[in-house]
């Protein structure tokens, strides 16, 4: 009897938790359930929901620890929700006067997702829009976009946790250091995850126009980079003893940097692209794997992926004793040259080939592939089987007529009457 009470006693009291979760509603007039956003987070408990109506928030009057103000100081167990769930609904705009969110020792239950996270402003610190750090929750449907500080000028994060970051957008970040859209550093912290977002604009004075990572792992699945500039290293993204990280499915597309205009990999990095395109990236050769120390192994495996018409560089360069592999690749038109200089005799070599590989609409950055390009399967020019889809995207549009047909003068000259 005193078992099956002590379960019906646990029972009730899950049930009584679930049920005692509530939402609170912020409007921009200040007539929701709490004033401001702020107030509804401070007002929350673990399991609630601050869901905020459509509109733009401001309220940057918050102090962080250290020493900065946000529009909104994150805590545990709260989910905070724009009313559509779509960055396009609600808009936190800090005004230049600090960030616009917090998040500090904030657990894997919380959550934010669908807003735009602007005008965000920090000077000698990091993390423009948003700090994170020993923070794990997740962040979705975001917009970081217009911020600014040292590094990380959309996000910064630190600590031994990372969030995971999906469908989100980085766009006209700016870093007066490294991290124009993100910057990370952990020091054996935790992964960071980049799952099916977007990179575009996105400047840093030293490096890692989109993305700077130092000492911690770092993974981007199905995300778009393009027109980052990372200065002097790392037009996309640039990697520093970060062990382990990868790249599937992605596209980079014009970043631009003196060294590595799309990938800068320095030290003790494990890395590998699989799937991936890479189109017109300027300033240096596509991807840098540098090894600058005798104790540090650097090691980057492209497989699958295409390298195409590089501005200012080759495919793929490496330095010192790092160790670089090459599988199933198509380098195409890069200005100085594709199978070249160490890269010679992998031509023709574990499905490496070089030919246009017909992208659908490179110039209106759409990198799918049209019907008869060399990079689909059953297309490879030197009748390789095993390499399957080279390059990000797979068939998306015919290359044009494939066949002729008979016809006479006259149905010719009636094409244009």
């Amino acid at each position: 009897m005193r078992r099956l009470l002590l379960i019906l006693s646990v029972v009730l009291s899950a049930s009584f938790s679930v049920a005692s979760a509530r939402t609170w509603y912020i409007t921009s007039d200040g007539m929701g359930d709490a004033p401001t956003i702020q107030a509804g987070v401070d007002s929350a408990g673990a399991g609630d929901t601050v869901l905020v109506a459509c509109g733009t928030y401001y309220d940057c009057t918050h102090s962080t620890p250290d020493g900065h103000l946000a529009s909104v100081i994150m805590k545990s167990g709260v989910t905070l929700l724009s009313e559509s769930g779509e960055a396009d609904c609600a808009t936190i705009d800090a005004q230049g006067l600090g960030r616009c969110f917090d998040c500090v020792g904030v657990d894997a239950d919380a959550l934010v997702k669908g807003f735009t996270i602007t005008g965000g402003f920090i000077s000698g610190g990091s993390g423009g829009g948003m700090r994170c750090d020993d923070a794990p929750l997740g962040l979705a449907n975001l917009v970081f976009t217009l911020n600014q500080a040292n590094n990380g000028g959309g996000l910064g994060v630190a600590g031994s946790s990372a969030p995971v970051v999906e469908d989100c957008v980085f766009s006209e970040n700016t870093a007066t250091s490294g991290g124009g859209g993100v910057d990370a550093s952990g020091y054996g912290g935790g992964p960071l995850s980049f799952l099916r977002c977007d990179f575009s604009g996105n400047q840093a004075s030293s490096g890692g126009g989109a993305v700077d990572c130092t000492q911690r792992e770092v993974d981007f699945d199905d995300c778009t980079l393009t027109d980052n500039n990372g200065g002097g290293s790392g037009g996309a993204v640039r990697l520093y003893h970060t062990g382990s990280c990868h790249f599937i499915g992605c596209v980079f597309a014009a970043n631009h940097a003196t060294y590595g205009s799309a990938i800068y990999a320095d030290g003790d990095v494990a890395a590998f692209a699989l799937n991936c395109t890479f189109y017109r990236n300027a300033g240096g050769d596509a991807v840098l794997v540098y090894d600058n120390m005798a104790y540090d192994y650097a090691g980057f495996a492209v497989v699958s992926s295409i390298i195409a018409y590089t501005q200012g560089g080759i495919a793929l360069s490496t330095m010192s004793s790092a160790n670089v592999e090459p599988q199933c690749c198509n380098w195409y038109g890069n200005s100085g040259g594709d199978w070249v200089w160490i890269w010679d005799w992998y031509l023709g070599q574990y499905g490496n080939f070089s030919a246009c590989p017909s992208f659908c609409s490179a110039a209106t950055g759409d990198f799918h592939l049209c019907d008869q390009s060399p990079c689909l399967p059953g297309n490879h020019p030197d009748s390789v089987d095993y390499c399957g889809l080279i390059g990000a995207l797979g068939e998306g549009c015919s290359c044009g007529p494939s066949r002729t047909e008979t016809t006479t003068w006259g149905g010719i000259k009636s094409m244009y009457r």
